[in-house]
């Protein structure tokens, strides 16, 4: 995950005054997949239109959001995994 300047992660996080992780935070579910799949596949479509639509820009975009994903992995669903092995078990041979 990138490790970003404070300054950079404000600029971000709160553009208009509004804290966007708050908004998403609050929705259900089915609204949350539906708003994060669409935040991102936005964000993507005008960062393309403004680089280009060229091999490189695709790569960029495909391996941000893998590492995303494993980031994602990594920091909230290992740990939550261990938790319940630890609680329940492991699964026996």
């Amino acid at each position: 995950m990138p490790y970003l300047l404070k300054k950079d992660k404000d600029s971000i996080d709160f553009q208009g005054g509004v804290d966007v992780y708050e908004h998403f935070a609050s929705m259900s579910a089915q609204d949350f997949a539906g708003a994060l799949n669409y935040f991102n596949f936005k964000a993507v479509k005008i960062w393309v239109k403004k680089n280009g639509l060229r091999y490189w820009v695709c790569a960029l975009v495909v391996g941000t959001l893998l590492c995303c994903i494993l980031e994602i992995w990594l920091k909230i669903i290992c740990p939550y995994e261990r938790r319940k092995e630890k609680e329940n078990g492991t699964i026996e041979d």
